[in-house]
């Protein structure tokens, strides 16, 4: 009775029970650009650009979400950080709500 490694000619290559190296599957592959053996991506395509912030510090306590203007105050509430939403793509009007939710 045949293994089941000699029905598929790519498996007979290497041995049972270990990954390919980096060398024997960039062999294997009929591409130019080299592969990430973790995640079978592009070496390129591993390595990105780190994004982009999403909120930008605009006052004391304030902050803005850049894909839509809306105003953000960040507390502590029991210790943690949170964000509420001020309702307002105002600055102005940001100030005003953060200093009426301020005590004091």
């Amino acid at each position: 009775m045949r293994s089941q490694t000699a029905l598929v000619p790519f498996l007979d290559r290497f041995r049972r029970g270990t990954l390919p190296r980096r060398e024997a599957y960039n062999g294997l592959c009929d591409e130019e650009h080299e592969h990430n053996v973790k995640n079978g991506t592009p070496d390129a395509e591993a390595k990105q650009p780190a994004p982009l912030p999403v909120f930008e510090h605009v006052d004391a306590g304030i902050y803005r979400y850049i894909p839509n203007g809306n105003y953000y105050e960040q507390s502590a509430v029991n210790g943690r950080r949170t964000w509420r939403w001020l309702k307002t793509k105002n600055l102005k009007f940001a100030r005003e709500r953060l200093h009426q939710r301020v005590p004091g």
